[in-house]
């Protein structure tokens, strides 16, 4: 069964191409995946799904969230209505969101990020600012909000701001969510400081990282929370720009700008972690902790910490 995700990809292609012989292309991608999914209904009304709620997945102290209140019907249509890329579970165990495909987000996620756990025991959340860097769905800004954060989140696309906001009253939080394509200058309304920096899988979609960082780390005030994908090592980074007369290796990476989990522009450019590590340290954040350095499916990606003395 071809999935959800091939469906949303052909769409954007469909309303985005450029000439008769492309939208003919994708509308014929879309007819055999829409016979295909049809096949796998055979008539069947639709269910909710429901999955065992896993230790820690829901943010503790509030009960009786507003989806909570919602019935079956009402669920299957929430979820219906946006063009969803995860999941989520309200204490019913039931599937807030939809997968992206089969094999892509296609378990629950925890709104508690263990990654957040693990920061805030050296670097307490509660009463913290936190600008989150591309909040996709909501669920990390749930996550920092339920260790007693104030969040900013900011997203480049229409549909995950409206995914945000609908997430975020389904667990009854409220967060200042503003649009803020990262490619551009930041709008006037985000705010010009903030203590911690939370910079979770966007870093290596920019196509200009070196500026965007500069930008971002110098309106942080106290820690960074950065995870991102990187260059391997010097001899992948073969192509390089320059930034304010310095220059910076990096590899370069396609983007499949149709995809909901890529950047806008047609390239990224991946750094080199002590490229990354000298701007922090240029902006004043000294004492660096590289968590997790590990190889992925998609290439190299780190996990630091960053505080200033």
């Amino acid at each position: 069964m071809r999935t959800r995700g091939d469906l949303l990809i052909w769409v954007n292609r469909l309303f985005s191409s450029s000439n008769v012989d492309e939208a003919l292309a994708a509308e014929q991608q879309i007819t055999k995946i829409v016979a295909d999914v049809a096949q796998n209904f055979d008539g069947s009304e639709p269910i909710v799904e429901r999955s065992e709620l896993a230790p820690n997945s829901l943010p503790k102290g509030t009960k009786d969230y507003p989806v909570s209140r919602l019935s079956d019907e009402q669920v299957l249509q929430l979820n219906s209505l946006l063009p969803w890329a995860a999941v989520t579970l309200d204490e019913q165990q039931r599937h807030i969101g939809s997968p992206w495909s089969d094999i892509k987000r296609a378990t629950p996620q925890s709104l508690v990020d263990k990654r957040h756990v693990a920061l805030n025991k050296v670097y307490p959340f509660a009463g913290k600012h936190v600008l989150e860097v591309g909040c996709f769905e909501g669920i990390h800004t749930i996550s920092c909000m339920s260790l007693g954060a104030r969040v900013t989140a900011v997203e480049g696309r229409i549909e995950n701001l409206l995914k945000t906001l609908t997430r975020l009253w389904c667990y009854d939080y409220r967060a200042d969510v503003k649009r803020w394509d990262l490619e551009e200058e930041a709008p006037a309304d985000i705010p010009s400081s903030w203590d911690l920096l939370h910079h979770v899988g966007v870093l290596y979609h920019l196509s200009d990282p070196v500026r965007h960082l500069q930008h971002v780390l110098s309106r942080t005030s106290e820690a960074v929370l950065l995870d991102t994908h990187v260059a391997t090592d010097a001899a992948a980074a073969t192509a390089s720009y320059e930034v304010n007369g310095q220059t910076y290796a990096y590899y370069h990476h396609h983007e499949n700008t149709s995809s909901p989990f890529a950047g806008v522009r047609d390239h990224a450019k991946w750094m080199l972690v002590e490229d990354i590590e000298q701007l922090l340290k240029s902006a004043g954040f000294n004492d660096i902790h590289m968590n997790s350095d590990r190889i992925e499916r998609n290439g190299r990606r780190i996990t630091l910490w960053a505080f200033k003395k």
